[in-house]
C-alpha cells in the first residue's frame, strides 16, 4: 500500500482541489533579432516575435508541456493585441526576461532621432513665437509606420474615452502644444455673470499671434 501510494504522488500534484500531472518543461527563445522561422528551443536560434512563440504552444511538440517563453534582450514590438487561450490547460505558461536581461515589450513605434527635422514651411513658422521656431522639429509618421493616428477627443476627469496616441522621449510623456507651458491663465471676467458661459474674458494678448487657427480647444474650470 505504501508503494502504491508514493508512485500515485510521484505523478499527481494535489493544488486547489485537483489533480494536476507533472509537466516536462519546455523554453522558447525570442529575440528580436531571431527568425520566426526558427523552432525557437535554442538559445542560439531564437523566434523573432512573442506573437510566433504564442503560436507555438499549440503546436504538438511542445502541447503538453510546461512553457517558458524566454524574451531576450531588446524591444520586441507587438503590432497586434497578444492573445494567450489556454484557460483549460492543466500547463504553465511563463514569459520572463531571459537572465534577467534588459527587455521591453511595447505597442508603440520607435522614431529614430535622424528622422526629425527642423521646421521650414513659412506657413507653419508663422504660427510659432521667434524664440520657439529654432527649437521646433518635425516628422512624417507614415515614415515611421504609424498610419492610424486615431482621433483625439476629451478623456480622463471622469470621462470614458479611448485614449489618443501619445509620443514619449526618453521614457516620459510629451504634451500637445498649449499656452500657458504649464498652469493656467486667470479668467478675468465673465460678461453674463453665469458660471456655465462659453465667453469670457482674461488678461492677454498671446492668441493675437496664432495665425490660421480653426480648431483651438480650451480646458478650464
Amino acid at each position: 500500500m505504501l508503494c502504491d501510494l508514493l508512485l500515485f504522488f510521484s505523478l499527481f500534484n494535489f493544488s486547489s482541489g485537483f489533480l494536476i500531472p507533472e509537466l516536462q518543461n519546455v523554453h522558447l527563445y525570442v529575440s528580436p533579432t531571431g527568425s520566426d522561422l526558427n523552432v525557437g528551443t535554442d538559445a542560439s536560434n531564437p523566434m523573432r516575435t512573442l506573437h510566433r512563440a504564442i503560436q507555438r504552444i499549440s503546436e504538438p511538440d511542445i502541447q503538453n508541456k510546461n512553457i517558458w517563453i524566454e524574451l531576450m534582450e531588446g524591444y520586441h514590438d507587438l503590432n497586434s493585441t497578444l492573445v494567450i487561450n489556454h484557460r483549460n490547460d492543466y500547463r504553465r505558461i511563463t514569459i520572463r526576461a531571459y537572465q534577467n536581461q534588459k527587455v521591453h515589450v511595447t505597442g508603440g513605434k520607435r522614431i529614430p532621432s535622424n528622422q526629425f527635422t527642423k521646421v521650414t514651411d513659412p506657413s507653419i513658422l508663422q504660427r510659432l513665437s521667434p524664440e520657439a521656431q529654432k527649437h521646433v522639429l518635425q516628422t512624417k509618421l507614415s515614415d515611421a509606420g504609424i498610419t492610424d493616428i486615431g482621433q483625439i477627443v476629451p478623456y480622463g476627469k471622469y470621462i470614458l474615452r479611448q485614449a489618443p496616441l501619445e509620443i514619449f522621449e526618453n521614457g516620459f510623456p510629451l504634451t500637445l502644444s498649449r499656452w500657458p507651458n504649464y498652469g493656467f491663465i486667470n479668467i478675468t471676467n465673465v460678461p453674463s455673470g453665469h458660471r456655465y458661459s462659453t465667453v469670457f474674458q482674461y488678461n492677454s494678448d498671446r492668441p493675437k499671434k496664432w495665425a490660421n487657427q480653426s480648431d483651438i480647444w480650451v480646458y478650464g474650470y
